[in-house]
Order: C-alpha cells, then structure tokens, then sequence
C-alpha cells in the first residue's frame, strides 16, 4: 500500500514527479493534449521522469518558443480560460478569480491528459488534482503513521528536499534521521541510489527543492534552485497576498501564501480507496 492520509478517511497517491509542460513535447514540432471537456490545447504535459528532476534556471531559457521543459507555474496556470502554463505576468488579478480552484479546470490534474513516463502511458484529465491546503497540512503535521514517520529532509541523488513517507511506512527499510522536525537541514539524511530505489519501491515521495521564478517589468528570473522548494496547493488565500503553499528549506518547512504571479513546483495526487 502506497497510500498517504491526507484528511480523516481520505487517501492519495503521489505522481511518480514533478509536472512538466513543453510546447513541442522536447522535440521540433508543436503538440496537442487533450482536455476536460473534449478540446485539445497546445503542448505536452509530463511527469519529470525522475523524482528528483528539475528544469532549474532552463525554465526561461524554455518559455514559449523554447523547444525544452518547463516546471515552474504562476497559480493556476492550467491552460484554462487563458491561464497558460507559460503564463509570466506580473499583474497579480491576472491569476486569480477569488476562489478555491480545488476540483475546477484551473487545476494542472484536472483539465488535462498527463504523459506518466512510469507506466508509458497518457493519463486522462480528472485522473490527478494538486493538494489542498489542509491537505499539505494534515499531511506533515497531523496523520498518525505507526512508525509516527511522516517526513524527513534529505539529499537524494545529489538533490535537496523533502521525502514523505506512506503511512504504512517500515522503518526498517532505511533509517531517517531528525523526521518530523522542521528545521532539520537537507544533509539530514544523505540517499544514495540503491536506498532510494528500495524507498521508492515502497511508496516513498521525494519532493526536490527546485527553487522558484519571479516577474520583474518584462523579464523573469530563477532564485534558489536547490533551496527552498515551494509547491502550490489549490487553496485561494486573498487577493494581492497569494495563494497558500508548501514552503520548505534547510531550516524551515512550513503551510504559507505566496504571490500567485511567482513560478512555483507542482506536485499532483490522485484519489484513492
């Protein structure tokens, strides 16, 4: 079992990555994907094909025309009523309407079909969703695992950021210090290949620190790849003060807002019995 609590009764399962979206699928012609609804829009959308992938200063090297990857969206960026993925503006209104965007085509999950490297296959729209809010929080801070594990920060492959465990975790497949507290550095726990396959295998998330981008005039700019990771939850805070997210680095983690125009990592989830 390969599930996680993130509410009373309520269980996910993570997406093997990162989002990932490409106007021309890495390749030199433009692509298709379909959409809730039946439609089609511009480009493909992927899980990295590792979990500790990130696209890094490239995200803007990559916008549209760029033939690469991006993995940095402003909130809600599905490509839903004009909210496209490449989406850089720095005019705040332009991402948000005032409302929870949990379960609506503003969702990455929801609108679109989705190319799982995993299983080499294309996932419908509605397969997948972001985390809520009290997701993210009941997530880290609150479900009762029997080895009272939930998280731990690490260094897996080389890369910065948080793994979450499932709730069936068994510790004694690896043993991760400092878990469950929030201001442990990522050199917590040092992850080499084969006991990240054996984690992985059994259900573990890795979340990288992939850093984020900002708006300024006409250009954007990466900050911090490596740290901090931030992740968006679909959960609307207040106009002009941004969007609640999951925050972490080498001394923090913690549920906060955000600026909706900023370039965050998306995580998506799909429901499970």
């Amino acid at each position: 079992d390969k599930s996680f609590s993130v509410a009373a009764g309520k269980y996910v399962r993570f997406s093997p990555g990162n989002l990932q979206w490409s106007f021309f699928n890495g390749g030199n012609s433009p692509t298709t994907h379909a959409v809730a609804g039946n439609g089609t829009a511009a480009g493909t959308w992927r899980f990295a094909p590792h979990q500790w992938d990130t696209i890094g200063y490239n995200n803007i090297m990559n916008l549209i025309p760029g033939s690469g990857w991006i993995d940095l969206f402003g909130w809600g960026t599905s490509g839903y009523n004009n909210k496209y993925p490449y989406m850089i503006s720095t005019n705040e209104a332009d991402y948000y309407n005032g409302n929870d965007i949990s379960g609506t085509n503003y969702d990455w999950g929801v609108y679109n079909a989705i190319y799982n490297p995993s299983t080499n296959t294309t996932d419908a729209p509605g397969t997948w969703r972001a985390l809520t809010r009290d997701e993210w929080y009941y997530l880290l801070n609150t479900r009762a695992t029997p080895s009272g594990i939930r998280y731990a920060k690490a260094t897996v492959h080389g890369v910065c950021g948080l793994i979450i465990v499932p709730d069936n975790w068994n510790s004694s497949i690896y043993t991760l210090d400092s878990a469950n507290y929030y201001n442990a550095t990522f050199e917590s726990n040092l992850v080499n290949a084969s006991h990240w396959a054996n984690m992985e295998a059994v259900g573990c998330v890795f979340l990288p620190a992939a850093g984020y981008r900002i708006e300024s005039g006409y250009n954007s700019y990466i900050f911090n790849t490596g740290s901090p990771g931030k992740y968006w939850s679909t959960t609307y805070y207040k106009p002009q003060n941004g969007y609640n997210i999951l925050e972490f680095s080498s001394d923090y983690l913690f549920v906060t807002y955000d600026s909706p125009d900023f370039g965050f990592s998306v995580r998506l989830v799909k429901d499970v019995q």
